[in-house]
C-alpha cells in the first residue's frame, strides 16, 4: 500500500488513520466483492472506494478505509475472486468517504464526478462532516496519486449526505451531474440538477440548476443517468429505479414511490438546461431499481447503445441478470440474449443488484460489485437469500461484458475494439 502527504491540515487522528494503513492493501489474498462502492475510470485505472467488501478472510462484509484501483492497461482474469496483488491502494483522507454499514441508507449511493485526471467525491458521505461539505470536495489527483480538500466555486451546495441519485460525467469537457436520491427530489422539494465542472482543477464549480420553465428534473430514486456526447453540449439519459415526486400506490405501508416505467426516458439538454420526457419502445425491460448502466458510441458517432444490466424489483422481491440496450436515437430498447453469464452457472434465479458499471473505450461493460440474491419459487422476501455476505468465490466481484458481441468475458482485455452489436443492426440498422 503507498501513502502519501496531505497538504490539507486534517485531524491528527485521521492522519494517523491513515498511516495505520501502510503495511498491506488489503485484508485478504484475494478480493470476493463488493457493495455500495463509487467508482470512476481515469486514465487506465478504475477506481473504487466507500461501500463494504469481502475478502477471502473469513470475515464478513465490511466497510474500509482505503481507494482501491484496478489497472487497465493489460488482460485481467475476472473468472473468479481477483489477487489483491493486483490492486492499488491508498488510504481515504477523511471518515466521510468510507461509507455506512449495508444496508444503512446514506452509508452508500455516493459518486465519483471525474475528469480526465481527477475524481471528486460528492454524495455517500456519513458522520458529522457528511452535510458540512457545502463548499469543498476531496479530489484525487491520479496523475500525482495525491488526495486534496477543493474548495468550490459557485456558493453553498450541500446533499453531502444525499444518497442513490442518478449521476454521470463527461470527463474530456470536466463537467458532471447529479439529481434525485433521498435529499434532491423528495417529495418534489430540490428537484434540480447539480452540475460540477473541473475544467479547472485549482478552482473547480458548481452550480445547482433549475430550468425557468418545464420539468425540473425527473424525480428519480435509485435509477441509472449516462451521458452522450450527442447535440451541442451532450445529452444526459435518466430512467428506472423509482420517481419521488408524489406518493404511489403500488406498495403498502413502509415504502411510498412507485417503479418507474422503461417506457419513460428523461432527457436533459445541456445546452439549454432543458428536461423532457421521451418515450421508448421495443423489449421494455421489467421495472426495476439499483440497476446500472453504460454507453457506447459507434464509430462515427451515428448512434449511441445504453446497456443495462441487472437490478431489483421491490414488488416481485427480486433481483435481475439480465442485459438490455436502449439504441439511441431510435429510443428502442433490445433485449439481449448474452452468453457465458458467469452469476448464472448454477441458476438462472440468481440476481445482481446494487451493482456498478463503467465503460472502457466503448468496447467494454466493467460490472463492479452487487448484492448477489437468489429467489424462492414462492416470490416471499422472507424466503430470499443473500450470497455474498461473506467471500463466496461462485460470483466474481468484476464481470466484464463485451458490448460488440454482448459476450461475458473471462479477461478485460484493453486493445479490444468497438463495433455495433449485431443484435442492434438487425433491428435499427446501422453499422
Amino acid at each position: 500500500m503507498v501513502c502519501y502527504p496531505r497538504w490539507h491540515p486534517i485531524s491528527l487522528y485521521l492522519s494517523t488513520c491513515i498511516l495505520s494503513q501502510l503495511p498491506r492493501c488489503c485484508h485478504g489474498r484475494s478480493l470476493c466483492g463488493i457493495l455500495d462502492q463509487r467508482t470512476a475510470i481515469v486514465g487506465d485505472r478504475l477506481f473504487f472506494s466507500s461501500g463494504n467488501y469481502t475478502f477471502d478472510d473469513g470475515s464478513p462484509m465490511h466497510n474500509t478505509t482505503s481507494l482501491y484501483w484496478l489497472p487497465l492497461n493489460a488482460t485481467i482474469d475476472v473468472s473468479g475472486p481477483v489477487d489483491t496483488s493486483l490492486l492499488g491502494s491508498s488510504g481515504l483522507p477523511s471518515e466521510t468517504l468510507t461509507g455506512g454499514k449495508s444496508p444503512v441508507s446514506g452509508g452508500f449511493g455516493g459518486a465519483f464526478f471525474y475528469d480526465r485526471t481527477s475524481f471528486y467525491a460528492y454524495a455517500g458521505m456519513i458522520g458529522p462532516e457528511a452535510d458540512g461539505v457545502d463548499n469543498a470536495l476531496w479530489s484525487y489527483n491520479a496523475t500525482a496519486d495525491s488526495w486534496r480538500l477543493i474548495q468550490m466555486q459557485g456558493g453553498k451546495i450541500s446533499f453531502g449526505n444525499n444518497s442513490e441519485g442518478a449521476h454521470a460525467s463527461d470527463p474530456q469537457t470536466g463537467s458532471s451531474f447529479y439529481t434525485g436520491g433521498w435529499e434532491m427530489a423528495y417529495n418534489g422539494t430540490h428537484n434540480g440538477t447539480v452540475k460540477f465542472q473541473s475544467f479547472n482543477s485549482d478552482s473547480p464549480q458548481w452550480s445547482f440548476l433549475t430550468p425557468t420553465s418545464g420539468m425540473q428534473g425527473p424525480d428519480i430514486l435509485k435509477g441509472a443517468m449516462v451521458y452522450l456526447r450527442k447535440g451541442q453540449s451532450g445529452v444526459l439519459l435518466a430512467f428506472g429505479g423509482y420517481q419521488t415526486a408524489y406518493r404511489g400506490t403500488e406498495f403498502g405501508p413502509g415504502w411510498d414511490w412507485d417503479r418507474r416505467k422503461f417506457s419513460d426516458i428523461f432527457v436533459y439538454d445541456i445546452f439549454s438546461n432543458t428536461w423532457y420526457l421521451q418515450q421508448a419502445t421495443g423489449d421494455l425491460p421489467d421495472p426495476r431499481a439499483e440497476l446500472c448502466a453504460g454507453a457506447s458510441a459507434a464509430p462515427d458517432d451515428s448512434s449511441f447503445q445504453v446497456t443495462i444490466h441487472g437490478g431489483w424489483d421491490q414488488l416481485a422481491g427480486r433481483g435481475f441478470n439480465d442485459v438490455y440496450v436502449l439504441s439511441i436515437p431510435a429510443f428502442r430498447w433490445i433485449k439481449v440474449d448474452d452468453s457465458n453469464n458467469p452469476d448464472l452457472v448454477d441458476s438462472d434465479a440468481v440476481g445482481r443488484n446494487r451493482l456498478k458499471c463503467d465503460v472502457w473505450n466503448e468496447t467494454q461493460v466493467i460490472v463492479s460489485g452487487g448484492q448477489i440474491s437468489l429467489a424462492s419459487d414462492t416470490g416471499d422476501l422472507g424466503d430470499l437469500s443473500f450470497l455474498n455476505k461473506e467471500c463466496n468465490k461462485t460470483y466474481p466481484p468484476f464481470k466484464v461484458l463485451d458490448t460488440s458481441s454482448y459476450t461475458w468475458r473471462t479477461q478485460f482485455d484493453p486493445s479490444l475494439e468497438y463495433s455495433v452489436p449485431n443484435v442492434v443492426t438487425a433491428v435499427i440498422g446501422g453499422k
